[in-house]
């Protein structure tokens, strides 16, 4: 009895530092929610039972299913976390939950099984599987995909930038691997060095990938046969 007394009137009282310091609310399910003031779309704090849609966060999202659908500045902990598409608010905090989705700009930290990261961001991405595109990122798990920045895996696939893994494949500007298959542009030391275009296609220890500039060949234009 004492210990939900005691959380009544801490919620109650972050409802009321919400109203007149953040205009925002407070949620507790997904479906019984309690905004102060009622008009606001910005919650401070949600907890879903199941499954819950917050339109802006600026605090903590606890649940099952979370999803904020205009920005975030906080943090999603949860099974699947998802911070959507805004044109012109973005994501900062941390994720942590089985899946993390996190679109447009931002930064921040996501900790998961499969992390998913689209658009330029800056995050620290630890997790079995990261999957980027675009930004600057430091992702470290077994497998890397498309990722840009610092990548640290087995497998780094597509990845762009510093590679470090037991096989890099992708543009990497610097891998270094056991395998490593390169494209232009890309310095590789490994057992194995791979060039899909270059001088040396395969080279043991070291090598560099370096698509050949094409050559025009000009065509003389033949001479006229004369005609008796």
């Amino acid at each position: 009895m004492e210990i939900k007394c005691k959380r009544n009137i801490f919620l109650f009282s972050l409802s009321i530092l919400c109203t007149f310091v953040f205009d925002c609310g407070v949620a507790v399910t997904p479906r019984l929610t309690a905004k102060i003031p009622p008009q606001t779309e910005t919650e401070v704090f949600r907890l879903n039972l199941f499954y819950g849609e917050v339109e802006a966060l600026a605090g903590l999202n606890v649940g099952i299913v979370n999803i904020v659908n205009e920005g975030m500045i906080g943090g999603q902990v949860g099974i699947v976390n998802v911070s959507k598409y805004h044109l012109y608010k973005n994501t900062y905090g941390a994720q942590v939950a089985i899946v993390n989705i996190s679109y447009k700009d931002g930064a921040g930290i996501q900790t998961g099984i499969i992390n998913v990261m689209i658009g330029n961001s800056n995050f620290l991405q630890a997790g079995i599987v990261n999957i980027g595109a675009g930004g600057f990122n430091l992702s470290i798990g077994a497998f890397n995909l498309s990722t840009r920045g610092v990548n640290i895996g087995i497998l780094n696939d597509n990845s762009l930038g510093f590679n470090v893994g037991l096989i890099n494949s992708g543009n990497g500007l610097l891998s270094v691997g056991a395998i490593n298959i390169g494209k232009d542009g890309s310095f590789q030391v490994g057992i194995l060095n791979f060039c899909k275009k270059g001088p040396i296609p395969i080279m043991i220890i070291a090598n560099y990938c370096s698509e050949p500039e094409l050559q025009n060949i000009e065509t003389k234009p033949e001479a006229p046969r004369s005609t008796e």
